[in-house]
């Protein structure tokens, strides 16, 4: 079953809670936000209201930033309201300035415009004005401008990415579990699938 509610605002407010109980769970008290859109579109987010960068983290890889939104619609459906994922952006950035470009990002677009890359896909960003690049079959292939085709990314994945790779100090010794039981939720609660994503 997915998230419904009576109005908008209520399918949002489960939304934004169940994130923020994982959040506080997995990283502490970092704050999540929601903000309308519209009367059926809004975006929840980690961080301060419309920052870019998102919240600022400490690793064994030093300081990095880490972002994640979602922008959401509730549908109407009969009587009631059903919360949808329009888009996301994941992204780490090594700088909370406005214009810092995130070296890795995953991304979700509900209708790309045609011709144009796969709804859900991954990027490598510019290091220092550089684009990462990788030779191919003698020529360097810009992997800035590559997007790389992925399945649906939940938050919990990129959680479970900081922690495992990216060496930062999840706040509960039980982080396992809590996003384990978290990706249930989602595909028993919030999807209505037991084993693979919406796509």
């Amino acid at each position: 079953m997915a998230i419904i509610g009576r109005t908008p605002n209520a399918c949002f407010e489960q939304f934004r809670a169940h994130v923020s109980t994982l959040i506080s769970a997995t990283l502490g008290q970092q704050y999540v936000h929601f903000g309308w859109e519209d009367d059926t579109k809004g975006t929840i987010s980690l961080g301060p209201a419309n920052s870019h960068a998102g919240v600022r983290l400490e690793s064994g890889r030093g300081e990095f930033y880490l972002a994640l939104k979602q922008n959401l619609e509730a549908v109407k459906v009969e009587q009631s309201y059903q919360l949808k994922t329009r888009g996301y952006r994941y992204a780490i950035s090594q700088s909370g300035e406005l214009f810092t470009e995130a070296s890795i990002r995953w991304e979700y677009t509900h209708k790309p415009p045609a011709g144009r890359q796969c709804r859900h896909h991954f990027q490598l960003g510019r290091i220092e004005q550089k684009a990462p690049s990788m030779d191919f079959n003698g020529v360097a292939l810009d992997l800035n401008r590559l997007h790389t085709p992925t399945g649906f990314v939940l938050i919990e994945y990129v959680l479970r990415f900081i922690f495992t790779d990216m060496d930062v100090t999840p706040i509960s010794f039980d982080w396992e579990n809590r996003l384990s039981e978290s990706e249930d939720k989602f595909f028993t609660e919030f999807s209505g699938r037991t084993s693979t994503p919406p796509g």
